[in-house]
């Protein structure tokens, strides 16, 4: 299943990850992107409401974990950001946290 059309971005999971957390084994899907200001693009999603990538992708698939790329993070930011579908307040003009800061959304380089 894919997300998109009319002009917009295309988003679908590139792979899971599954990893255990405190003798729990936790699943869940992954999307890359790569955005030259992660910043803008949440606050325009966010500005759609329902109809945000975030939102589309919240009915989708629930355990979705947006990391976006950047070779321009702003001052202090990760070059990978990541957004955990399920935590990320639509209604919020808040921003996508450095991939270090999400509990659900570690990465090891």
């Amino acid at each position: 299943m894919r997300l998109g059309g009319n002009g917009s971005t295309i988003f679908s999971p590139d792979f899971s990850v599954r990893l255990m957390h405190e003798g729990r084994e936790l699943r869940g899907l992954v999307e890359v992107k790569y955005r030259s200001s992660v910043d803008q693009f949440v606050s325009v999603e966010n500005q759609r409401g329902e109809r945000s990538v975030f939102a589309t992708a919240r009915r989708q698939w629930p355990d979705l974990c947006f990391v976006f790329v950047t070779d321009r993070p702003q001052p202090g930011r990760s070059c990978f950001q990541a957004i955990y579908v399920p935590e990320h307040p639509h209604e919020n003009s808040g921003c996508a946290v450095s991939s270090r800061s999400s509990p659900r959304c570690r990465l090891r380089a």
